[in-house]
C-alpha cells in the first residue's frame, strides 16, 4: 500500500458542491453533490480507480507538492465574446526542474492542462492578463463566467492509501492484473453497507465531542489504546454520557495515530458503529449470517477496525432458530477473547445482566467502565460548556436562570434518566424549539417546552401559580357523580405532582378503585389523565381479561421477538395514566410482575429495556365483592357493599401485593339523588351529538321527561350504565325518527315530554322575521351636533355594558348547554360589538 495526498479543488455552483482533483494529463476525477463525507468518499474511490490504470512515473504527478497554494487575483480582460473581470484563481505549484533550481507552475483550477512558469511570485499578476488572452481568447461567455471565483472556493488536500500497478505487475508474465484487489469491491464493502463510520465522522467534525468527563475518559483510552486494543463495556443508566465518552476516545484514537500529522484516513484505526440487528436483517437462509459476520471478521482485522455495538446485550440470543442454537456471541466470543478483534459497547446494568445470563463467555472477555449518574455540580459545569456551544450553534442566548431550571426540572420530572444527559437534551431541545438569532430564551421557554413534552400544564410545573384544591376536586366532581371520596383521592393525586412529593423510584401513585360497575372508575382515571397529562390519549388501558392465561407476562413485557404490550407503550409514553381493568381477571403471574412495578416503579422487558412508571399514575379496577349481594334499597346498605367489598379485596390480593398499593378507593352504589345528576350528564352529552348541532336543532327535555328516565332506568346494581342504555333506546330512538322525516329549517327546537311513560317529541320551526321597513335608526345622529351626541351615546354604552355583564346573561351561559351555549356566547358577542360601534361612531363624530 502507497500513501497519496492529492489536491482537490473545491467550489460550489448553484447550490452543490463542485471537486476536481489536481492529477496529470491525461487522467481527470471530477465529482458533484451534497454532504462533503459523502464526496471524499466518492472522490477517494474515483482516485483509487485512476492510479490502478497509471504506470509508476505518472503515479509521482498525483502527489501534492508541498508548498502549492491557490490564489486569487483580480483582473479585468476584455475577449472576443465577453470579459473576465473579478477574482481569478490560480494554483501555485512549485516543481524542481534542476538540482538546485524550483519554477512556479500556474494554471486555473478546472483547466490544469493550460499553465504558465514563473520563477518569482511576484511576476503572476503581470502575466496573467497575457496568459488568461491567450487560453481564453474564443471561450464562451458562459464558460468565462465559471472561470471566476466567488471567494468561496478552496484548494483541499485528501490523503489516502492504495495499492496501484508497481513495475513488477508490467512484466509481460504479469500483464494481466489478476489480482482481487485491482477489480474487486473493497474489502471493508460489508461494512461500510452496515455499519457508520464513527471516525469519519469525527474527523470531518460531522458530530459534537461534547464535555470532557474524568476519570472516565482516561479509563477508555487506557483499555482501548495501543495497537492491541481491549474489548470494553460501557456500562451505565441512560443519561449518563456514554455514547459521548466513546466519541471522544474516537477522537483520542485519532490523535494517537497521527491523523493531525498526515490526514490519511487510510492510516488509523477505523470505528465502525453497527447493530447486530442490522447485520441479520435481509437473512432468511441457514449460515447466512454466519457468511457475512466473517466478512465483517475479516474486514474488521485487516483494516484494523474496531467494532462499536449498540445492542450486544442481545448477541446471546441473535442467530439463533429453530435449526441451529449458534448465536452472534459463539461467533464473535473467541476471536474478542483471543484480542484479534476488539469491541465497545454501551448498555446499561439490566442489560449487562442479560448479556452475562445469555452470553457468559462473550460477557467475560470484557472490561468494564462503569460510568455514575453526575452529580449536582459536576452537572451544572457540564451544562453551562453545552450551553456555550449551543449559544454558538444557534446563534442565541441563555438566561442566567436556564441551566437551573432545565437542572431542576428535568431531575424531577425525568427521574429515570440520568444527569448530565436530562438536562443537557432539555436545554438542546428548547434552543432549537424556541432559539432564534440573537434572541434569548428564558425559563419560561424551557417551562413551555417540558409541558409539551410531558402533557403537565405549567400551573403543575411551575410555582409562580397557585392551585386551588378545592377547583381541583370541582373539576373531577363535575365528572364523576356522587362519589366524594374518590374525587378527593384523585385531587391528591394531582396535588402530589403539583408539590413535588412523589417518591422519584417508585410510580406517582399506585391506586386501587373498586366498587360495583358501571360507577366512574374508568371516567374518573380517564379525568385524571386529562387534568395531569393534558389529553385522553395519554391513558394506557389494558383490559386485564385478556391476559388471563399463562401468555399474560409474555404479553406484558414481550417475548423477545415482540414487544409487550404495556412496556412499549409506557417507553414510548411515560407521562401517562397506566389503567389495569378488573384487575381480579388476570393471571397470578401477571400479579407477581406487578410487585416489582409497584416497588421500584420500572420493568424490565425481554430485549432488557428498561420502561420507568416514575412518572406515570397506575390506577387498578375491581368489582370483588359487588356482586354478592344485590344493593336495592339505600342507606346502610350502601355502607355494608363497600365492607364487603373491602374484605373481597383483601381476601384476594397477595399481603405484600396488597401493601404496595397507595390508596384503596371505594366507589359506592348510586343513589337516586345521584341517578338524576347522572340523568342530566348522560342526557347533555346526547343532545349535544354532531346531528343535533349540524341541524341547529335545540332539544328540550322537561323535569317529568328526566324523572321518568330516573324510574324507568336507573337500577343500583349496573350504575349509570343503564341509564345511558335507557337515554339511548328511548330518546335517542325518537329524536332518529324524528329528525329523519323532519322538513329542514334554520333552526328549531324539539320539546320532549312524558306521556304515560311513553316520550312525546313535538319539533317546532323557528322561522326568521322578516326585516321591517323604515329609516335607519342612527340616521339622524349623523346630523346631531357633538354637545348633544356625546350623552345619547354614553348612555347606550353604558345600558349596553349593564347587559353584557347581568347576572341573566351570565346565568343564561352557565345553565346553556350544547349549541344554546354557543348561541348565548354569540349574543354576548354581538353586544360586545354593538357597544365598540357605538364608540366608534362617537368618535367620529367627535373627530369631525
Amino acid at each position: 500500500m502507497i500513501d497519496f495526498t492529492v489536491g482537490v479543488y473545491q467550489a460550489r455552483k448553484e447550490g452543490e458542491e463542485h471537486w476536481t482533483a489536481l492529477i496529470p494529463q491525461p487522467f481527470e476525477a471530477f465529482i458533484s453533490g451534497q454532504g462533503e463525507p459523502k464526496l471524499r468518499e466518492r472522490m477517494i474511490d474515483r482516485l483509487r480507480n485512476v492510479l490502478r490504470t497509471s504506470t509508476p512515473a505518472q503515479q509521482e504527478l498525483f502527489q501534492l507538492p508541498v508548498g502549492t497554494e491557490l490564489v486569487r487575483i483580480s483582473v479585468d480582460v476584455k475577449l472576443t465574446h465577453g470579459r473576465v473581470h473579478g477574482q481569478f484563481p490560480l494554483v501555485v505549484e512549485p516543481r524542481w526542474t534542476a538540482a538546485n533550481t524550483q519554477q512556479l507552475v500556474c494554471f486555473h483550477p478546472t483547466r490544469r492542462e493550460a499553465w504558465f512558469i514563473v520563477t518569482e511570485r511576484d511576476e503572476i499578476p503581470a502575466l496573467l492578463p497575457v496568459y488568461i488572452r491567450h487560453q481564453f481568447e474564443d471561450a464562451a461567455e458562459d464558460l468565462l463566467e465559471e472561470l471566476v471565483s466567488d471567494g468561496k472556493d478552496r484548494l483541499a488536500p485528501i490523503s489516502f492509501s492504495a495499492e496501484p500497478l508497481s513495475l513488477f505487475d508490467m512484466l509481460p508474465s504479469r500483464k494481466k492484473d489478476n489480482r482481487q484487489g485491482a477489480s474487486a469491491q473493497r474489502s471493508d464493502a460489508v461494512l461500510r453497507d452496515l455499519a457508520v463510520d464513527e471516525t469519519r465522522s469525527i474527523a470531518t467534525s460531522e458530530v459534537s465531542l461534547g464535555t470532557h468527563r474524568s476519570p472516565y475518559r482516561e479509563r477508555l483510552q487506557y483499555l482501548l489504546g495501543g495497537e492491541r486494543p481491549r474489548s470494553v463495556a460501557v456500562v451505565g443508566p441512560p443519561g449518563t454520557g456514554k455514547t459521548t465518552l466513546i466519541r471522544q476516545w474516537v477522537a483520542d484514537r485519532l490523535s494517537e495515530d497521527g491523523y493531525q500529522l498526515h490526514h490519511n484516513l487510510d492510516r488509523v484505526h477505523h470505528v465502525w458503529r453497527i447493530t447486530g440487528k442490522r447485520v441479520i436483517a435481509g437473512m432468511s437462509y441457514l449460515g447466512q449470517w454466519e457468511e457475512r459476520c466473517l466478512s465483517i471478521l475479516e474486514d474488521a482485522r485487516k483494516h484494523r477496525g474496531i467494532l462499536w455495538i449498540e445492542d450486544l446485550h442481545l448477541w446471546g440470543r441473535l442467530g439463533q432458530s429453530r435449526q441451529s442454537e449458534r448465536s452472534f456471541a459463539d461467533f464473535f466470543r473467541g476471536p474478542v477473547r483471543r484480542g484479534d478483534l476488539a469491541l465497545v459497547a454501551e448498555m446499561t446494568q439490566a442489560q449487562l445482566a442479560r448479556l452475562e445470563r445469555d452470553a457468559p463467555g462473550l460477557a467475560e472477555a470484557l472490561s468494564l467502565v462503569a460510568v455514575p449518574a453526575a452529580s449536582a455540580i459536576e452537572t451544572s459545569q457540564l451544562l453551562l460548556a453545552a450551553i456555550r456551544e449551543i449559544e454558538r450553534d444557534y446563534s442565541c442566548s441563555m438566561h442566567p436562570f436556564v441551566s437551573r431550571t432545565a437542572l431542576e426540572l428535568g431531575s424531577a420530572l425525568f427521574p429515570w434518566r440520568a444527569r448530565p444527559g436530562v438536562a443537557i437534551e432539555i436545554v438542546k431541545r428548547v434552543a432549537d424549539d424556541y432559539g432564534d438569532d440573537y434572541a434569548e430564551v428564558s425559563p419560561g421557554d424551557v417551562l413551555k417546552d417540558l409541558a409539551r413534552v410531558t402533557g403537565l400544564s405549567p400551573s403543575l410545573i411551575s410555582l409562580d401559580v397557585a392551585l386551588d384544591p378545592a377547583e381541583v376536586e370541582a373539576t373531577f366532581t363535575r365528572r364523576v357523580i356522587g362519589q366524594p371520596a374518590a374525587t378527593r383521592a384523585a385531587t391528591d393525586v394531582v396535588l402530589r405532582v403539583r408539590a413535588g412529593m412523589a417518591d422519584p423510584n417508585r410510580p406517582v401513585n399506585v391506586m386501587l378503585f373498586t366498587g360495583p360497575t358501571r360507577t366512574g372508575k374508568t371516567e374518573l382515571a380517564t379525568a385524571i389523565a386529562e387534568y395531569l397529562y393534558g389529553g385522553g390519549d395519554r391513558l394506557v388501558r389494558l383490559d386485564m381479561g385478556e391476559l388471563s392465561g399463562r401468555d399474560a407476562v409474555a404479553r406484558l413485557i414481550g417475548d423477545g421477538v415482540t414487544e409487550g404490550m404495556l412496556t412499549s407503550r409506557v417507553r414510548a409514553q411515560p407521562f401517562c395514566v397506566v389503567l389495569l381493568d378488573e384487575i381480579e381477571k388476570a393471571h397470578p403471574q401477571a400479579l407477581h410482575l406487578l410487585l416489582q412495578l409497584f416497588d421500584e416503579g420500572r420493568l424490565t422487558d425481554a430485549n432488557g429495556e428498561v420502561a420507568s412508571f416514575a412518572s406515570a399514575v397506575v390506577i387498578m379496577t375491581s368489582n370483588l365483592g359487588s356482586k354478592t349481594s344485590s344493593p336495592i334499597g339505600f342507606g346502610d346498605v350502601r355502607e355494608r357493599v363497600l365492607g364487603e367489598v373491602a374484605k373481597a379485596v383483601r381476601e384476594f390480593f397477595p399481603i405484600e401485593l396488597f401493601n404496595r398499593i397507595d390508596q384503596v378507593v371505594p366507589f359506592g352504589p348510586l343513589t337516586p339523588d345521584v341517578a338524576e345528576n347522572v340523568v342530566d350528564k348522560e342526557l347533555a352529552k346526547l343532545l349535544g351529538r354532531r346531528g343535533l348541532r349540524e341541524r341547529n336543532t335545540f332539544v328540550y327535555a322537561g323535569t317529568a321527561v328526566k324523572k321518568r328516565a330516573v324510574t324507568d332506568a336507573f337500577d343500583p346494581r349496573y350504575g349509570a350504565r343503564t341509564v345511558k342504555r335507557w337515554l339511548e333506546d328511548r330518546i335517542g330512538g325518537v329524536l332518529t325518527d324524528l329528525l329523519a322525516g323532519a322538513p329542514p329549517a334554520r333552526l328549531r327546537i324539539v320539546r320532549l315530554a312524558d306521556d304515560a311513560g311513553a316520550i312525546r317529541a313535538t319539533l317546532e320551526p323557528l322561522e326568521e322575521r322578516k326585516p321591517m321597513p323604515g329609516p335607519y335608526v342612527l340616521e339622524g345622529a349623523l346630523d346631531v351636533a357633538t354637545s348633544a351626541l356625546e350623552p345619547t351615546v354614553a348612555k347606550a354604552v353604558a345600558a349596553l355594558d349593564r347587559i353584557t355583564t347581568s347576572p341573566l346573561l351570565a346565568g343564561a351561559r352557565t345553565k346553556a348547554t350544547g349549541d344554546l351555549r354557543y348561541y348565548v356566547d354569540a349574543l354576548g358577542l354581538r353586544l360586545h360589538a354593538l357597544a365598540e360601534l357605538f364608540g366608534v361612531r362617537a368618535a367620529a363624530k367627535l373627530a369631525r
